[in-house]
């Protein structure tokens, strides 16, 4: 079981957005047969998606 974890983001403007992961949706991809790396860049890219739409960060974001 994968535990949830976070990620921290900046943007150009200086903004910073600490984005969540769930363990639990990695854990899905893996039992589809996707390997651990790339169902956490699935789940991570994922989320990073949502906080653009939010409007917590900017598409230009990198981590921190």
């Amino acid at each position: 079981m994968t535990k949830d974890y976070t990620i921290k983001m900046q943007d150009s403007t200086g903004r910073i957005a600490v984005i969540g992961v769930n363990g639990a949706s990695i854990d899905e991809m893996i039992a589809t047969g996707l390997p651990l790396s790339e169902a956490k860049q699935a789940i991570e890219d994922n989320s990073f998606e949502v906080a653009i739409r939010l409007g917590e960060i900017g598409a230009d974001a990198f981590l921190i």
